[in-house]
């Protein structure tokens, strides 16, 4: 038998390793909770994956030692009974708890949360992971999930091929892919959007892969005391300086920070393992963060849920804190007494019963959420054509015509202002679509590639803004930030916001839209681009959250510049900040006791019907 005869393939248990997860696990949720002194705390994430990748390539190394060869089905079967179960419960639970309105959205992040692919749908959904909690998604946290379920789904296969080679070998390879995983980090990012190089698979991949390679290279060997307590002050100072210096608006982390984390908490692993048990530090070793590190997955689960569950019923700063916290810990306890671990040491269970219950697992939750999810209609203006062309009031006897033209927010005052022009004896006619700007260019990615709704924009907003001038408005109310902030695709270049060739195109395509509007005798009104909610971190907001949106409230601006050049007799611009913000101009996300927009960002139907009135008061005031 391989090894001297050694039939055992676990690993031995090291509770300072638990001691570890259980400082990372803290760091997120205090980040998490905007608490002062942690705008690093999202690091934590990166200390997971590396004990991940240094933890389960021991595991394999020990499996390959003891039998000569690794079972797959075995790892995946562990994997599953590790990891399945929880999160089920957490997916389904967040869905059934989540008010009607916001189960819609969610129910495509609780699938992919499901099928481990939240952190591609949130690429492809354009979602910031640094955007404020309370216009987030419930499972924006399973993005990281996603990443290391990828790798326990491919590292055991590489794992099998590598250890055919000689040990330089199989060393150069997985140091080669940790270095092209990191350029690619780097590459990816952009200012404007870093999703694409936070998110990605192949960007993060590099963290867990410098955990493999410390297993790889530890495996066997042992370190010496003086060389411990030196690669455990270097990491140690590593660690500090990253906490101390990235912060999640900036561009360090993205160019080289993120691999900073990595090489300073593999150190400080290096560290541990080779400190005798009496020597080990105190505060790793110590019972509380161990026992928080035993339950460190269940913690993770559940604390973001729970945080977005809490703003979305108004409850903030220090009663948010503690409730969060307290729930947090006695669910994830409830989880780990009586879910994670009966599943996981239930030796009982063969591999196949495993994954095959596992695949039952996943059908049911499907289902479930899809049964969830269709028992609510989504917000008008998340549908297709929501906005296009919506009339109201049109009859025979003449009537004061008025127009809404403009994105997603604009659709999702339409309620209200069907209701505001039939009040008052008037006609009204909508064309505002989600996802659509009102110039004329093909909206892409930073990437390149185009919206999922690139091409519906491309067709409903030129015929419904042509069907629109057919009802002969008398005033036209515009309102569109979208065309401050996305990229635009115009003969195969692609025009990047807040750019003199942006700018340039903007500015030639609005005076276009302006023109046309017109050009039947109509007046315009364009209102000024709302605030943001969080300005001036009123809104419950970390700093993270508060940075994202002075980023958004700064294009906004930027936007307000362009569109003062087109205003002229038939052309006003209106500021209705007062609307939706306080006298100070910090935005209040709630009012009379109701959240005003219920993602942080479109107006619900009951706050529509308040500002929509109040909007068109103040147009018909100043017209």
């Amino acid at each position: 038998m391989p090894n001297g005869g050694k039939t055992e393939t676990r690993l031995a248990y090291r509770p300072v390793l638990d001691g570890v997860r259980g400082l990372a696990v803290v760091l997120v949720v205090c980040y998490h909770l905007e608490l002062p002194g942690f705008h690093a705390g999202f690091v934590g994430v990166d200390i997971f994956f590396v004990l991940s990748g240094f933890l389960i390539t021991s595991l394999l190394i020990r499996e390959y030692d003891v039998r000569g060869s690794v079972s797959l089905p075995r790892f995946w079967a562990r994997r599953a009974r590790r990891l399945l179960p929880a999160l089920l419960v957490v997916v389904l639970l967040t869905m059934a708890a989540m008010p009607s309105v916001s189960v819609f959205p969610t129910l495509g992040d609780a699938l992919a949360s499901l099928l481990y692919a939240a952190n591609w749908r949130f690429i492809a959904t354009s979602q910031s992971y640094f955007a404020e909690a309370n216009a987030s998604s419930p499972f924006r946290h399973m993005w990281s999930l996603a990443v290391e379920e990828h790798f326990y789904l491919l590292w055991p296969v590489a794992f099998i091929l590598l250890w055919r080679f000689s040990q330089r070998t199989r060393w150069v390879w997985m140091t080669a892919i940790a270095l092209a995983s990191a350029c690619a980090m780097a590459l990816a990012y952009s200012p404007s959007d870093p999703s694409r190089a936070y998110f990605g698979t192949d960007t993060r991949i590099h963290q867990i892969l410098v955990g493999a390679l410390l297993a790889t290279v530890m495996a066997g060997r042992r370190t010496s005391p003086r060389t411990g307590a030196l690669l455990g002050a270097v990491g140690t100072g590593g660690l500090l300086t990253t906490l101390i210096f990235i912060s999640d608006d900036g561009a360090f982390y993205y160019y080289g920070g993120a691999v900073m984390v990595a090489l300073s908490t593999a150190a400080v692993i290096a560290a541990l393992e080779a400190e005798p048990q009496r020597k080990l530090p105190p505060l790793l070793a110590s019972r509380p963060l161990v026992a928080l590190g035993k339950r460190s997955y269940g913690i993770y689960l559940w604390h973001w849920p729970i945080i977005v569950w809490l703003l979305q019923r108004q409850v903030q700063g220090f009663e948010r804190t503690v409730l969060a916290i307290a729930a947090t810990l006695l669910l994830a306890s409830i989880s780990f007494r009586f879910i994670e671990q009966p599943i996981r040491h239930n030796t009982s269970w063969t591999n196949r019963q495993t994954l095959v219950s596992a695949a039952a697992a996943l059908a049911l939750a499907s289902v479930t959420a899809v049964g969830l999810g269709s028992r609510y209609e989504p917000p008008r203006w998340m549908t297709a054509e929501a906005g296009v062309l919506v009339t109201a009031g049109f009859d025979n006897s003449p009537r004061m015509v008025i127009a809404l033209v403009g994105d997603s927010v604009a659709a999702s005052l339409v309620p209200g202002f069907e209701e505001s022009t039939m009040s008052r004896g008037m006609a009204f006619v909508s064309v505002a679509a989600r996802g659509c700007a009102l110039t004329d260019g093909r909206q892409v990615q930073p990437d390149g590639t185009p919206y999922t709704y690139t091409e519906r924009c491309d067709q409903l907003i030129p015929e419904g803004i042509e069907r629109m001038l057919e009802t002969r408005p008398d005033l036209v109310i515009w309102y569109s930030g979208r065309d401050s902030n996305v990229h635009f695709e115009v003969n195969g270049k692609i025009l990047v916001p807040r750019t003199p060739q942006h700018d340039a195109y903007v500015r030639k395509q609005l005076g276009e839209m302006v023109a046309l509007l017109t050009s039947g005798g109509a007046g315009v009104a364009i209102i000024e681009p709302f605030p943001v909610p969080g300005v001036g971190c009123d809104s419950p907001g970390a700093p993270s959250s508060c940075l994202e949106w002075e980023r958004r409230s700064a294009a906004m601006d930027h936007l307000t510049g362009i569109l003062q050049e087109l205003t002229g007799p038939d052309v006003l611009l209106i500021d209705a900040d007062d609307i939706v913000c306080r006298g100070d101009q910090r935005c209040d996300p709630w009012i009379n006791g109701e959240r005003l927009r219920e993602d942080g960002n479109h107006f619900s139907e009951s706050m529509a019907r308040f500002v929509a009135p109040q909007l068109l008061d103040l147009v018909l005031d100043a017209w």
